[in-house]
Formats: structure tokens, C-alpha cells, sequence
């Protein structure tokens, strides 16, 4: 099962597969959260996004 990353950028929640997290901190992103298992990162991302009202961009659906 993979690790997954939950980050706060700007106006923006992103999800990230773990190995792949280094692009959120390039760009200056704080750590909200990190998952085991996609469906769960993804509901946490979810509700984080609805809550502060920012979309959500899931960079692990695309890698």
C-alpha cells in the first residue's frame, strides 16, 4: 500500500503519491497531512478542500 501526502499551496490543496511530494515542497508547500492508501488520502483531501474552500488538484491520480 502507498503513502500519500496532503499539501496546503497558496489557494490550492494538492495530493501527491509520497515519492513525489518533493514538487510540493519546491514549490513552498505546507504538509496538511500524510495517508496510507489512496482512498483514504483522497476523502482527508476532500474534506480539507470543501472546508477551506480551495480546489483540490490530485497530482496522484496522474502519476
Amino acid at each position: 500500500m502507498q503513502f500519500y501526502s496532503i499539501y496546503l499551496l497558496e489557494e490550492r490543496i494538492e495530493l501527491y503519491v509520497l515519492e513525489r511530494e518533493q514538487i510540493a515542497v519546491n514549490q513552498k508547500g505546507r504538509l496538511i497531512s500524510t495517508q496510507k492508501g489512496y482512498q483514504c488520502a483522497y476523502e482527508v483531501a476532500v474534506a480539507l478542500s470543501q472546508a477551506k474552500q480551495v480546489p483540490l488538484v490530485d497530482y496522484a491520480q496522474l502519476a
